[in-house]
């Protein structure tokens, strides 16, 4: 397969980074349009419109100033605070302080001032009933002064500045009418109307004329925000007052049914609102006066797409700079890249050069760098230094551990011989163990047989010392009966006959007894010859008896000493035949330990076999690192 350079790879990496920045930087814009760009514009409006709002709320706070100043000093719990004439004299001298306030007008109820209508019948500043309804004004130069009498306040449908005030109890503003102001025809007013209270009941109303021409001049001329909003201007009953678009009608009314019920709410809780319908987005700011329920409206009217389409121009400097510089930062990016890379590739091919066995020492040229670079580089030659004495260090324990482990074969192949013939030998020993086993066993078979005979050989003897007894009495009664010796001896012959036999019996220790028994015999035999010295064979015979009484006790001592030898001997010949038992378990465990040897014997010689393999295999793969410097 075709090998690609790291640095192509990661070319096309940046590369493909560089355009999905740039294809961010292309929609993002629009992102932000559509959420935080949306946002700042309605801030921008917001700030932009407020100038225009203090200006016109700066030029209407005078009038309704004026007028809850007024209204408030007026009303009283008591009589009227001052004369017709002083209340006259107050508001003209007051009225020059107020420039957009070109007149103000009382209308109090027939006799509800003073209850002294009847004197001032006739009287200017009274109506023809002498009901206090006076109207100042100022003149070209700003001078007030009392002008005429108020009478626009008898029709309902003229005067509804002063009835509406006088029925709710609440401020009044009406709808705009144009007027003579200072010979200037045409000025558009509107009449700001706050009722005046005596003991809780309305007994008047104060009118203040308020000048709207510089506030409608603003507004017509109210190119604002480099042309992507109009300003319209409504009165309290919704008619358009003014508005910067050309194609305005003065008909064009302020719809509140198109608000929402929570926009109208707020309006009316005197906040600022943004109403949006499709693309088209109005700001509406209200503008009350005291308590008056219906407020003046300025509307700001935007398209939102439109507005978007500005600031995607303004932005479009920007990006075509923002473009340019990314593009910039690509080349920077990929020289510098290559400068990085370069010893990585310079590092890939020592490392592919490892991978084949040439552990070279060549310096890359990188290893002075400061940078991780050189930090690699310096920690490469450590490593192939270190490898280097790694590899010498297991060729050379190879080399030993290949000699080591030949004679641990051949160590191992002696051993499992020995071993099998150990396991040989003792299965010999076992063999013999048994036999031996077999022949103490049957020494002790015939140990007791022997013990047996000896007792009976003792009982037999103690049968033949009391045979003597029996003869030395025997002899006795032949001495004292010399009457009857051949019976005697007849007699005696047949206890000789009987003494031979049992020293038969005896064996080679009743041989001597035999004797005795043999001379008896001859005894008998001559007993019939020699009468006459029967008293001397009587003292010969009972010599010869207690002779043989003496033989015989020590035969019995002898006897009995060897029946306690042979205990002895019986007793040893068990403990013998116990502890040839003992040895055969013994010899059976080393058999069977010879025998397991032996197999670990031979396993061991087949491990050392597959390590002589396994370290000469070791030998090849090292030889296959080459210590040369040149690659």
């Amino acid at each position: 397969m075709k090998r690609r350079s790291i640095l192509v790879r990661v070319g096309l990496i940046v590369g493909v980074g560089m355009l999905i920045i740039l294809l961010i930087m292309l929609l993002l814009p629009l992102n932000q349009l559509s959420e935080s760009g949306y946002e700042q514009l309605v801030s921008r409006v917001e700030h932009s419109s407020q100038a225009l709002v203090d200006k016109i709320e700066t030029d209407l706070t005078q009038g309704e100033e004026f007028a809850k100043t007024y209204a408030d000093l007026l009303s009283t719990d008591d009589k009227a605070p001052c004369s017709r004439k002083q209340i006259v004299e107050l508001i003209t001298n007051a009225l020059p302080a107020y420039p957009f306030v070109i007149g103000v007008g009382l209308a109090y109820e027939p006799n509800a001032f003073d209850g002294a209508d009847s004197l001032y019948v006739g009287v200017v500043g009274n109506g023809f009933q002498g009901r206090f309804i006076p109207y100042m004004d100022k003149d070209v130069n700003g001078v007030a002064h009392l002008d005429d009498t108020c009478y626009s306040h008898i029709n309902e449908e003229t005067g509804a500045w002063y009835f509406v005030p006088l029925r709710t109890g609440k401020a009044f503003i009406s709808e705009l009418y144009t007027t003579k102001v200072f010979e200037r025809l045409n000025v558009p007013v509107f009449t700001l109307a706050e009722p005046i209270t005596r003991r809780g009941q309305n007994i008047g109303v104060m009118s203040v004329d308020i000048e709207l021409e510089r506030i409608l001049d603003w507004i017509r001329n109210a190119k604002k925000f480099d042309g992507i909003a109009t300003v319209s201007f409504y009165s309290p009953l919704g008619s358009l007052l003014a508005s910067s678009r050309t194609d305005a009608s003065d008909s064009e009314r302020f719809d509140w049914g198109v608000l929402s019920p929570k926009e109208s709410q707020a309006l009316h809780e005197r906040e600022k609102i943004f109403h949006q319908v499709g693309d088209e987005v109005r700001y509406i700011t209200p503008f009350y006066f005291d308590s008056c329920e219906n407020p003046l409206l300025l509307c700001i009217d935007f398209n939102k797409s439109d507005a978007m389409m500005s600031v995607y121009r303004g932005l479009n400097l920007y990006f075509w700079i923002g473009l340019l510089l990314a593009l910039t930062l690509l080349l920077v990016v990929l020289f510098a890249m290559r400068r990085q890379l370069r010893p990585v590739k310079v590092l890939a091919e020592r490392i592919e050069a490892l991978a084949e066995g040439h552990l070279s020492t060549q310096r890359m040229g990188y290893e002075e760098r400061q940078d991780e670079t050189g930090l690699i580089a310096r920690s490469y030659a450590d490593m192939v230094q270190r490898l280097r004495g790694v590899i010498a260090s297991i060729e050379h324990s190879a080399r030993e551990l290949n000699t080591s482990s030949e004679h641990i074969s051949d160590s191992a192949n002696e051993i499992a011989s020995a071993s099998e013939m150990e396991a040989s030998s003792t299965d010999e020993v076992l063999s013999q163990c048994t036999g031996v086993l077999g022949v103490c066993k049957n020494d002790v078979s015939i140990a007791d047989g022997a013990a047996s005979s000896i007792v009976r050989a003792q009982n037999q003897l103690k049968n033949l010392a009391d045979s003597i007894h029996q003869t030395s009495r025997t002899l006795n009664e032949i001495v004292n009966r010399e009457m009857l010796l051949a019976e005697v001896s007849a007699q005696t012959n047949i206890l000789a006959l009987n003494a031979a036999v049992s020293a038969a019996r005896a064996g080679e220790q009743g041989r001597g007894f035999a004797v005795i028994a043999s001379e008896v015999r001859a005894l008998a035999e001559r007993s019939a010859e020699i009468v006459s010295g029967i008293q001397e064979l009587r003292d010969t015979s009972l010599s010869v008896s207690e002779a043989s009484l003496k033989e015989l006790e020590r035969l019995q001592t002898v006897m009995t000493t060897l029946i306690d030898k042979m205990a002895g001997l019986n007793e040893n010949s068990h403990h013998i035949t116990d502890s040839m038992q003992q040895i055969e378990v013994a010899v059976t465990t080393l058999s069977d330990t010879a025998n397991t040897n032996a197999q670990a014997a031979s396993a061991l010689s087949e491990a050392s076999g597959d390590i002589v393999t396994r370290v000469r295999t070791l030998r090849n793969e090292i030889a296959h690192f080459k210590m040369g410097e040149g690659l």
